[in-house]
């Protein structure tokens, strides 16, 4: 008895541990905008969330949440599916504002510079990936499973 409590109180820390910098309402708006990328971006790469929000630093009053979104080409065009996709994203009325840093893959190589807090393509690299091409992985619907 006293291994398996000792054992539930360790699993249940850990989950207190996840969740003592994540918002139940931004990781549900989180996955509101991956899924409007999915739906209407056909190039669409990656989406990763990265800085305060990622790392534990994150002030539900003052901070953004940064995403990068990773597709094969944009265009500044406003026919284009990622500007679309923006739009509808802008007129979900979310609870926190998104900051989202959008790439092509040919400029991916340029995220090397110091933004004045430090190299952005290592702090992109060290965020939680939401969405993956051609991974059937989900960090949304495994949380849900957990509760």
């Amino acid at each position: 008895v006293k291994v398996l409590s000792s054992t539930l109180r360790r699993g249940f820390i850990s989950i207190l541990h996840i969740f003592s910098f994540m918002d139940a309402v931004v990781e549900e708006e989180l996955g509101k905008i991956v899924g409007i990328l999915k739906a209407n971006v056909p190039e669409l790469r990656e989406v990763r969330v990265y800085g305060s929000y990622q790392d534990g630093r994150w002030d539900q009053q003052r901070s953004d949440v940064d995403l990068f979104v990773h597709v094969d080409v944009i265009s500044f065009s406003s026919e284009d599916p990622y500007s679309r996709a923006k739009d509808m994203i802008g007129s979900l009325g979310l609870s926190h504002k998104y900051d989202i840093f959008s790439c092509s893959r040919y400029a991916v190589d340029t995220l090397n510079a110091d933004m004045g807090r430090g190299n952005l393509g290592e702090n992109i690299r060290k965020g939680r990936i939401l969405y993956k091409r051609g991974s059937s992985w989900n960090p949304i619907s495994i949380l849900r499973e957990l509760f």
